[in-house]
């Protein structure tokens, strides 16, 4: 089964003789690279506010005459110390889902990830328990976890399954707990959920605009944690863009601990908040759509927010681009705004050149690498659902497509992200041969799980690694 995809890779790697060069063009007197195509990386210092730091980087910094579309990639790095940042206490409201649904090994494992986080919360944060079925209920009112965290651990304890799935009444009575919280005090609910959403409101725009309320209006983040094999992973996804935090699935009780522990540790990790990039074209120049707009002006001002980040944290983002045809020049500006302040203006500047050689040389690995890891992510979404659906042969196409593709990024790169996407890609095709119907439904949600990560550029480790979790999957 894998012969054919080997061979692809084998003859791409036996046709890329030349190694393209990284090319990142920039104005030099703001940030980016000095120009200076196909002659190696050669960055100047990103542009910088606090511990941040912000590079544009053109997936190709030089297009033909006639080229009107591009795309570049905007990159945000938090420093891996959190230096002179004063870490400031949470308040957090768990949020179970006791709907029938979740009877078994669902609710075993919301329980045991809400005990996590009442053990490993610390004593001066504040904590409230909420529970829905066809309503929302108060568990435990918000209160200073060391003067409870027994209380809390014998709330968590007594969560069972009860009736219908008013997810919204939970998030609703959530973000009214969490409104009265003290300013001191970061913001955030974790949703334990299967995603089954079926009483009040229940359609994945108005969760939505629920969970962007939240946001909006009180700064709350949040996160959303996936229960069982056929859990809703596209709607969860969709929760957790939308309120500024993470997705989190969970293959078992043991796995989400750890999982668990990672969140808890990004949270205490904070070091910039309420962070917005700002995104400035020039004349001429059209941004196109990205997730997290807060809004877009007359002139093409594009706002968009990214949360708080955590030390170590990194945020890559696809920004396509509409420049028409012209000589070079520079095409946006961007800057960082945080609750500390704003970064000095990056400037993202395009060449253009008649040669097909000097073109093809521009690419920068890294952007077209980020490129190559989104498509090959929604690649495998598609097949996956292609599959489950009882085309299989579809699906095969389009992971052969997809790596081929991949392959010939990689080939030209060298990323070792590629590398881990190229074997997910591998597994899925050989999985198609034996994966059964169950198996295969359980798929789409794994693979549509980790896009949220791939689109904001934290996959590097392969923590979603598809054979491990259909493993843990089929125990359900």
């Amino acid at each position: 089964m894998l012969d054919r995809p080997l061979t692809l890779l084998s003859a791409v790697l036996v046709a890329a003789s030349a190694v393209v060069a990284v090319a990142l063009l920039a104005d030099p007197a703001a940030v980016g690279a000095i120009p200076a195509v196909g002659s190696g990386p050669s960055l100047l210092p990103p542009a910088r506010v606090g511990p941040l730091s912000m590079t544009l980087r053109a997936e190709r910094s030089v297009l033909s005459p006639d080229e009107s579309d591009s795309r570049a990639m905007v990159e945000i790095q938090a420093d891996e110390g959190v230096g002179d940042v004063v870490q400031r206490p949470a308040a957090i409201t768990i949020v179970v889902d006791v709907s029938g649904s979740m009877a078994g090994t669902r609710i075993e494992d919301a329980r045991a990830g809400a005990a996590r986080l009442v053990e490993r919360l610390g004593d001066d944060d504040l904590l409230s328990i909420v529970s829905f079925e066809s309503e929302g209920r108060t568990v435990l009112a918000p209160t200073r976890l060391g003067d409870s965290r027994a209380l809390a651990s014998d709330a968590v304890g007594q969560l069972a399954p009860l009736g219908g799935t008013c997810m919204s009444c939970g998030l609703e009575l959530a973000y009214e707990l969490l409104a009265e919280a003290p300013a001191t005090h970061d913001r955030r609910v974790v949703v334990f959920s299967d995603g089954h959403a079926n009483e009040g409101i229940s359609t994945p725009e108005g969760l939505a605009a629920v969970v962007g309320t939240g946001w909006d209006l009180h700064r709350v983040a949040s996160t959303t944690v996936g229960l069982g094999a056929d859990y809703d992973a596209p709607l969860l996804n969709l929760l957790a863009e939308r309120g500024m935090g993470s997705h989190l699935f969970s293959p078992g009780p043991g796995a989400l601990v750890r999982i668990l522990d990672r969140e808890v540790e990004r949270m205490r990790a904070v070091v910039a908040r309420n962070v917005v990039l700002e995104l400035v074209p020039n004349p001429g120049v059209r941004i196109g759509e990205l997730a997290g707009e807060l809004a877009r002006r007359a002139d093409g001002t594009v706002r968009v927010a990214l949360g708080s980040l955590s030390a170590s944290d990194r945020r890559r983002m696809l920004l396509p681009l509409s420049i028409g045809p012209g000589g070079p020049r520079d095409v946006v500006t961007a800057r960082l705004v945080t609750d500390a302040g704003a970064s000095p203006d990056a400037r993202l500047h395009l060449g253009r050149s008649p040669d097909p050689t000097v073109v093809k040389a521009s690419l920068d690995f890294e952007s077209a690498g980020y490129f190559a890891a989104i498509a090959a992510s929604s690649a495998r979404s598609e097949a996956m659902r292609s599959a489950a659906a009882g085309d299989r042969d579809a699906a095969q196409v389009t992971l052969e497509s997809a790596w081929q593709q991949l392959s010939e990024v990689h080939a030209q790169t060298g990323l070792s992200e590629l590398q881990i996407e190229l074997d997910e890609v591998a597994k899925t095709l050989e999985g198609l041969e034996h994966w059964t119907a169950p198996e295969l439904n359980s798929m789409v949600n794994n693979t549509a799980a980790c896009d949220l990560e791939v689109r904001r550029g934290v996959k590097a480790d392969g923590r979603w690694n598809t054979a491990e979790l259909l493993e843990q999957h089929t125990s359900y």
